[in-house]
């Protein structure tokens, strides 16, 4: 994954932090970054209005909240 936030990583590095935590910021906020392109180009993604499907809340999924928990899912699953 490319890193989009140099500015938060250096504070991170900045920190007395665990390394796996740094990690983990560091990628929801790179993945973050990835979801506010998707946002602005969300027509052309097709991730405007509902999925069909029905959350444990009892509401209509939206496009665009499954593709932001699968990507957060994806990108944290593969940082290790």
């Amino acid at each position: 994954m490319v890193k989009k936030n140099k500015f938060l990583d250096d504070y991170l590095d900045d920190l007395d932090l665990d390394d796996n935590l740094k990690k983990i910021l560091s990628v929801i906020s790179n993945t973050c970054y990835k979801i506010s392109e998707a946002i602005r180009s969300s027509n052309i993604n097709n991730l405007v209005g509902k999925t069909g499907e029905i959350n444990v809340q009892g509401e209509q999924v939206e496009k665009l909240d499954e593709f932001s928990n699968n990507l957060l899912i994806k990108n944290l699953s593969e940082s290790g």
